[in-house]
């Protein structure tokens, strides 16, 4: 039974390396025998694994993904072909880091009790599924699949009702694309707001209503810009892979590039931001967590407090603090404080005449 666990963790590894890179029967070959040595399921005196055997692994990817197998191109030294495995729909793993950036997430978006039930009822069914996963990593398959179960049958118990909100419908063939591409560091022509645009994708985010790309826009093979853009992706209405690598970049995180923003967009401007809080509403404030770079509340002699943080979207901050009714006000910086003013005097202008 143990063996055959560990042949299954072998061949979700193999499967996702196959959809990254490209790989040759002989470096498939000195996988799986870094794979066999490691859950020590070699043989005493075997310093290699067989044809026949990655053969046979090659056959059992075949029969469970038919048709997603495919050879691209050849190896430049040994002339060998090279395999890839194209799968739209395979699920992702699960991570520790990535449970604990949906955590954050919610957390930034506590003012909307709707979004912040639904999304606390997704964190606690992966929570529950990756601690099923963690707790029997080393124990037996039978075991592993029971309370995997187990856990699916308390997901279906539970149901969150949300409010009416305004969507964005998200075309699922685009969604592939893009998600292909990241994957492959593969640059994609997409037409956005009419216009056909090259872009190198580099992650998505998710928003209240929408889902949102992150992506080098480029130029003559070139990007146009150090930092890159946002793009909706229901805005989206075609997206083409064009098969054409570009460099990643390790140094990228996408958890980084969206903390710097209060909101979904990046003004690509960073500020050093300073509310004041009325002393009616700071216990209710400290329950918040308005931004992942804020600073401790500083209470002020008058009962009031004052919170800094830093970070971009000067119109997501103001759209936030008309929601305390004038309870949070902006002091800094002088650029917010402007359009805050500028955003009230618009809404003034619209209501009517007494």
């Amino acid at each position: 039974m143990r063996k055959n666990f560990a042949r299954t963790h072998i061949m979700i590894d193999l499967i996702t390396m196959l959809q990254v890179n490209p790989m040759t029967e002989q470096e498939i070959k000195q996988f799986l025998y870094s794979q066999y040595r490691a859950r020590h399921l070699l043989r005493r005196g075997t310093y290699e694994i067989s044809d026949k055997t990655v053969q046979r692994w090659l056959s059992d990817i075949k029969k469970e993904y038919p048709g997603c197998l495919t050879k691209e191109g050849e190896d430049p030294e040994t002339e060998k072909p090279r395999y890839q495995l194209y799968i739209d729909d395979y699920p992702a793993v699960i991570e520790e880091t990535e449970l604990q950036a949906l955590h954050n997430a919610i957390k930034r978006i506590s003012n909307d009790p709707n979004a912040r039930a639904t999304l606390g009822l997704l964190e606690a069914k992966l929570w529950n599924r990756f601690q099923t996963v963690m707790k029997h990593k080393s124990t037996n398959a039978a075991t592993y699949y029971r309370e995997l179960n187990e856990s699916d049958m308390l997901i279906n118990s539970e149901m969150v009702v949300v409010g009416p909100r305004a969507r964005f419908d998200i075309d699922p063939n685009i969604k592939k694309t893009i998600d292909k591409a990241i994957v492959k560091s593969e640059k994609v022509i997409i037409e956005y707001h009419g216009a056909k645009r090259t872009i190198r994708p580099m992650g998505v985010f998710y928003g209240d209503n929408n889902v949102y790309l992150v992506a080098f826009a480029e130029k003559d093979g070139k990007p146009v810009d150090t930092t890159p853009w946002t793009y909706r992706l229901s805005d989206i209405t075609d997206a083409r892979n064009t098969r054409q690598r570009f460099p990643s970049d390790p140094t990228f995180s996408i958890k980084d590039y969206t903390n710097k923003m209060f909101g979904v967009y990046n003004d690509r401007n960073i500020y050093d931001i300073e509310w004041l809080i009325d002393k009616s509403v700071v216990p209710e404030a400290k329950r918040y967590t308005f931004h992942p770079s804020q600073g401790d509340f500083i209470d002020n002699p008058d009962g009031s407090a004052t919170l800094r943080m830093r970070c971009g979207g000067l119109d997501a901050i103001c759209s936030h603090l008309f929601q305390w009714n004038g309870k949070i006000t902006p002091v800094a910086p002088a650029e917010l404080v402007a359009r805050y003013r500028e955003r009230l005097k618009n809404t003034l202008a619209t209501l009517p005449a007494k």
